[in-house]
């Protein structure tokens, strides 16, 4: 298990073609969340607007790139 030593809920999204599955965690490393999300329009804006609500001040991902990137970063998400 990894330790963060801030507080706070943090993020991983796997990217894939049709859908990104994310993974949210507290200060912890506790999982708050998992769920998988559709690589359109909709299911970005529900990932964003679910990341935000939940606090999340990181989020890491593989690519530095596309749409969820735009959309992440749009939402104010780090």
């Amino acid at each position: 298990m990894v330790r963060v030593m801030s507080d706070g809920r943090f993020a991983g999204v796997d990217w894939a073609r049709e859908e990104h599955a994310v993974c949210v965690v507290d200060e912890h490393g506790r999982i708050v969340e998992g769920r998988r999300y559709r690589h359109n329009e909709s299911g970005i804006r529900a990932l964003c607007s679910r990341l935000v609500r939940l606090k999340v001040k990181l989020v890491a991902l593989e690519r530095p790139d596309g749409l969820l990137i735009d959309r992440l970063l749009d939402a104010g998400l780090a």
